[in-house]
């Protein structure tokens, strides 16, 4: 399975903001980095009516589409499969995962959080949050460590070094 970290906060905080730029600092350090975005919401992800819509509809599983520029595949996640490790072929050759949301997987979990969209951070109620991410005076009582935004790259090199040490 591969090494992830998840990225959570509240809605519009900056989550995707946040990863975003890990993902452009990682990589400028010579990682491998892919990416997850995790929802809760059920959706469709592909445009109903359209040839691949069709076919997932129809019961390819898995379903593909392939451009010139990507591949999408579709995968019916069906109940008690691990999304994870049905996408873990995908993922074997990068360093790392940056998974935007999902709490509570065990994996390292970094908060985003902005204080004048939200009172508290999600980090005062769940011990599972490992870091802080905000330019905002955190409330007392946080019991992680907290980085601002402006020290991604610090928060990117540390990542780094950890990555590197854990490869056999």
């Amino acid at each position: 399975m591969f090494r992830r970290i998840h990225i959570v906060g509240r809605k519009n905080h900056g989550k995707t903001t946040v990863l975003t730029e890990l993902v452009r600092e990682l990589t400028d350090l010579g990682l491998a980095i892919g990416t997850i975005k995790h929802t809760d919401h059920v959706h469709d992800i592909d445009t109903p009516a359209t040839d691949s819509h069709r076919h997932y509809e129809a019961g390819g599983a898995p379903a593909a589409i392939i451009s010139k520029e990507v591949i999408g595949t579709f995968l019916p996640r069906g109940d008690g499969h691990d999304p994870y490790a049905m996408l873990a072929p995908l993922y074997g050759d990068v360093d790392l995962v940056l998974v935007e949301g999902q709490r509570g997987t065990g994996n390292p979990t970094f908060e985003v959080w902005r204080a004048e969209l939200s009172d508290a951070p999600m980090a005062l109620e769940d011990e599972s949050i490992r870091l802080l991410i905000t330019d905002d005076e955190p409330p007392e009582g946080v019991r992680c460590p907290v980085t601002g935004r402006d020290q991604l790259g610090d928060l990117a090199s540390a990542l780094s070094a950890l990555v590197e040490m854990r490869t056999p």
